[in-house]
């Protein structure tokens, strides 16, 4: 009896971590907001040091995207606040 809830245990904890997901926050490279940056297919993000990509690239390789931000980034060696956008994408 105790060893069919050790195999059902241990099956259950092997089958939970096969399942587990990924998730990033990708960003794409800031840009001065006077150069009227806008979302686009050939937007790249960069997630990650071995993810990257545009949304339709990620989206081919099985990532799903969570949401989209626009983020603004004051930098003091830009004469203007710059313009990004941020993705969450995930992996189930």
């Amino acid at each position: 009896m105790n060893k069919r809830i050790a195999l059902a245990s241990l099956a259950f904890c092997l089958s939970a971590s096969a399942i587990a997901g990924e998730a990033y926050v990708c960003q794409s490279k800031p840009q001065p907001i006077t150069s009227g940056q806008s979302l686009s297919n050939k937007t790249i993000f960069v997630c990650s040091d071995s993810l990257q990509g545009t949304l339709p690239q990620l989206a081919k390789e099985g990532w799903q995207i969570v949401q989209v931000f626009q983020q603004t980034d004051e930098n003091d060696d830009a004469p203007t606040p710059e313009i990004y956008h941020e993705l969450i994408v995930q992996k189930p």
